[in-house]
């Protein structure tokens, strides 16, 4: 819409892709990238390496549709990206979904119904752009069994979206990834994704202020 005529440059070796019928009829994909490398094509950008392996790339396997059992083997990454970059990505991988920020929280919030606690409460009939809504909803629904990423260090960089906002910005710090787990859930692949990236949120956040709390360590003391 803004006349870009791209968002990034990918460059990916040793890509592997196989695909399976499995007896019960679903389909097991199973992906393998030896080296991936993105660089970004924004223009007037800090970074521009954006992603590529701290040390050599193992295979990271991705299986299964609609039933996804998964082992997602990373080895230390490094990361750079911006706030514009990013929300040009997830406009490119979700482009129904303009709104991500809104929607972080989606995966694992409960709400409550504001209706009537009465026995004779009607809800009022669903029209049909509802019920559309709802059958595309279910359409992108998978069953992800088992999703596993083991405990991995990440570089990190990000630049915000305003100049003078320096509390958000990071600059080559190593994130410590613990280990990811979810089992039986029901969710879209934007749910999985805001999933992984909350547990991320929450453990730089938390990183960030043990580091901010560490006291320099005092020489000949004692």
């Amino acid at each position: 819409n803004d006349g870009q005529l791209g968002v990034l440059d990918a460059s990916i070796s040793n890509f592997f892709y196989t695909k399976t019928l499995m007896p019960d009829d679903t389909t097991e994909h199973s992906l393998e990238m030896g080296y991936i490398y993105l660089k970004n094509l924004l223009p007037n950008q800090k970074y521009e390496d954006v992603l590529y392996p701290t040390e050599l790339q193992r295979d990271a396997p991705l299986t299964a549709i609609p039933r996804y059992e998964s082992f997602i083997n990373l080895s230390p990454l490094t990361i750079c990206i911006t706030h514009a970059l990013y929300y040009k990505i997830m406009h490119f991988c979700f482009p129904e979904k303009p709104e991500y920020e809104d929607l972080e929280k989606r995966p694992s919030s409960k709400k409550k119904s504001k209706a009537p606690k009465s026995n004779f409460y009607l809800q009022p009939p669903l029209n049909k752009d509802d019920i559309e809504m709802m059958k595309d909803r279910a359409q992108q629904n998978k069953l992800f069994v088992y999703i596993k990423i083991p405990e991995v260090p990440i570089c990190v960089s990000y630049k915000g979206e305003k100049e003078k906002n320096r509390i958000s910005d990071l600059t080559n710090f190593v994130l410590h990834v613990p280990n990811i787990e979810y089992h039986n859930v029901t969710w879209t692949w934007l749910d999985l994704f805001l999933a992984i990236k909350s547990q991320c949120k929450e453990s730089l956040i938390s990183q960030l202020i043990k580091e901010k709390l560490k006291l320099p360590q005092r020489v000949g003391s004692g």
